[in-house]
């Protein structure tokens, strides 16, 4: 039931999908409503806010009813173990085939072809889009390196933040720290479209004293804000980690906490900390409600670029820099989880030769 709500929560506050091909097919959902209200001149703000208020007020009310299911611990029956069939695994081979081998497969030919309408053609092969966005002074390249660093700087933030965050909660009641903590998760409610509009109607308001809207920051907030809940997971899990003993036994030798953290805490929960950050990695990376919302005049990111290219006729270019990215993030997702593997083998190793 829990999955089925969160299902629905992503479904509703999804941008991309509808805007690509909702458009396409005359059908309209909140989340488009809310950014057309906000690109198409005149500017109506209040009609933005108020679509935002109703699909920001229907995915809290389903994340609040999500909430406590997600929190119950389930009991299994024993029963029998049964053995599984070879072909068992065809359904769901077929949807992975379906879902997501086909239209990267078709991303990567697109972005490989002189011209899309001469199809499958012998002659008609290139690698000339990649050389055209990876050129230095090409908006595509341009866009990659603000991904990257916006990415990079989001994970490294809100990793930090969560730690930091959470460490410091242990000190507090527990009734205000797990109101705290829900506070913390409430962003995952929040669809990335509707952050958006709350940030520009805030930062963008009269005698604001930092004027960030129009500049690249305001889109490192953005994600950052989207991605605290999964930071706050992956902290959580690496804190977890770490015994109330050795905290208790710092503390009585006379450790400041700040001590505690850096030499007690984080070099048990760093592989947490590693694994949290390339998935804030990857999230920014896609990311493409707020992105296309708060992205400053003359600066584009990979989601706004591919997407910018698709809407304009240029799909091979789109595609080859959408490659690239998928290539790149799952480059650092390979990487980090085999740090993290190789660690756990470590410490595995480690622990059965002191039992022996």
């Amino acid at each position: 039931m829990a999955a089925t709500l969160l299902v629905f929560l992503a479904s509703t506050e999804e941008f991309g999908v509808p805007k690509v091909l909702g458009d396409m097919a005359g059908v309209q959902v909140l989340s488009v409503a809310v950014e057309q209200a906000l690109d198409v001149w005149p500017v109506n703000l209040p009609r933005a806010a108020g679509i935002g208020l109703l699909l920001g007020t229907l995915a809290l009310l389903i994340w609040l009813l999500a909430l406590p299911l997600t929190r119950m611990t389930a009991t299994s029956a024993q029963r029998r173990a049964v053995k599984t069939r070879r072909w068992c695994a065809l359904p769901p081979l077929l949807f992975a085939v379906i879902a997501t081998g086909l239209p990267l497969g078709a991303i990567g030919v697109t972005a490989l072809q002189k011209a899309v309408t001469n199809g499958l053609a012998s002659g008609n092969w290139t690698w000339k889009h990649f050389a055209q966005v990876l050129t230095p002074g090409d908006g595509g390249l341009a866009a990659l390196q603000t991904s990257i660093g916006l990415s990079v700087g989001t994970s490294v933030a809100g990793m930090a933040l969560a730690v930091t965050g959470l460490f410091i909660l242990q000190r507090f009641p527990e009734r205000t720290r797990r109101f705290l903590e829900v506070l913390g998760y409430a962003p995952q409610a929040i669809p990335g479209v509707v952050m958006a509009t709350g940030l520009i109607l805030f930062w963008n308001a009269p005698g604001n004293p930092l004027p960030i809207y129009g500049h690249v920051p305001i889109i490192g907030l953005a994600y950052l804000a989207l991605t605290l809940p999964y930071a706050l997971r992956y902290a959580a899990s690496g804190l977890q980690q770490v015994p109330v003993g050795l905290s208790q036994a710092a503390s009585v030798h006379g450790a400041r906490p700040p001590r505690v953290l850096t030499q007690i805490h984080l070099p048990l929960a760093w592989p947490h900390v590693l694994a949290g950050g390339a998935v804030l990695f990857a999230f920014c990376m896609r990311e493409l409600a707020a992105s296309i919302l708060l992205q400053p005049p003359g600066t584009q990111v990979i989601s706004t670029y591919v997407y910018a290219q698709f809407d304009q006729g240029n799909v091979n270019d789109g595609m080859a820099l959408a490659v690239v990215g998928i290539a790149s993030t799952l480059l650092v997702l390979i990487a980090v989880r085999g740090v993290v593997q190789g660690l756990s083998t470590t410490r595995s190793a480690e622990a059965s030769a002191s039992a022996k």
